[in-house]
């Protein structure tokens, strides 16, 4: 950082639907400084987005904006940001939190990946969308929205993983909760190491 030297930098952020950055283009800088410039956009190329859902719980490519801040505090260099993210995402389709979950641990123990993915390496992003009755926290209408993998992903491999998350969320349990019924989206990562 120079030395006694703050300011702030704007840059417009673009993303892919798995939260990768695509793009990065400065925007504002005051004042206008080439090496906090430089600074944020190598930071940034090291960033991940979460996903933008839409209503129907499938990610999109999507735009944020950040602000970057430099100062000097104490004869250290601080750097702060901010940002925000396109609205694109419905906050009726949320992904549960921890605390959402009455029996994660157990939900997590029952998903069992299907053999034949595990054959084929098949590594497999995906995203479920599920309706949750608000008083008994008991799913139903499972759905898989979105679903990306790699390997050896035959139709009928693909057919068994979206077969055993369906199976597996049927038996998760949400912390009941007033209102009416609701729509979460759930993430499931599966890496083969």
């Amino acid at each position: 950082m120079v030395s006694k030297a703050r300011g702030y930098v704007d840059a417009d952020i673009e993303f892919d639907q798995k939260g990768n950055i695509k793009q990065v283009r400065i925007v504002k800088s005051e004042p206008q400084n080439p090496a906090f410039e430089k600074a944020v956009l190598d930071v940034t190329k090291l960033w991940l987005f979460n996903a933008v859902l839409t209503k129907d719980c499938v990610p999109v490519d999507s735009t944020g904006n950040v602000r970057t801040w430099f100062e000097v505090r104490d004869g250290k260099g601080v750097v702060s940001v901010s940002g925000n993210v396109s609205a694109a995402s419905s906050p009726a389709n949320s992904v549960p939190r921890k605390s959402d979950w009455e029996n994660r641990k157990d939900f997590a123990l029952s998903l069992k990946y299907p053999t034949n993915a595990l054959r084929g390496r098949v590594q497999t992003d995906l995203l479920a969308a599920i309706r949750v009755d608000a008083a008994s926290g008991v799913p139903s209408d499972v759905v898989v929205t979105w679903i990306e993998t790699s390997g050896n992903a035959t139709p009928t491999v693909v057919e068994e993983i979206k077969t055993a998350v369906a199976r597996s969320l049927k038996r998760a349990r949400f912390t009941p909760r007033a209102g009416e019924a609701y729509r979460v989206c759930v993430p499931f990562n599966f890496r083969v190491s």
